[in-house]
């Protein structure tokens, strides 16, 4: 299990979520700063190219995305909230599709 914190209190609208996101979980400088770019790298990390995110996990491993101060997360960016669950769940219909362990779990810490 690997974690990574992400400060809700940063995400305020799309551009601040993409640059949190891309900061905390290793996205090159090319990454394209929308919804299915960030599909698209979470859903590599178990490749072990390189290419997509700095950050990897082994076969089985699961990534613990831990959203501190959560309340000023849905407070200011609501709808990229509930965008979050819906990336999470589909990164991981995607790779159970294939066989594989969930690659994501989302927690949640409130202060």
């Amino acid at each position: 299990m690997k974690l990574v914190l992400i400060d809700g209190r940063r995400v305020v609208d799309e551009p601040t979520f993409h640059s949190e996101f891309a900061k905390a979980l290793g996205f090159p400088a090319t990454y394209g700063r929308n919804l299915d770019a960030w599909v698209d790298c979470v859903s590599t990390m178990r490749d072990g190219s390189g290419r997509m995110t700095s950050l990897h996990l082994s076969a089985n491993e699961t990534l613990v995305l831990q959203v501190d101060h959560v309340g000023a997360f849905v407070t200011h960016a609501p709808k990229l909230f509930a965008t979050l669950h819906d990336l999470a769940a589909f990164v991981n219909l995607r790779v159970s599709a294939e066989g594989k362990a969930p690659i994501i779990a989302l927690a949640y810490e409130r202060e």
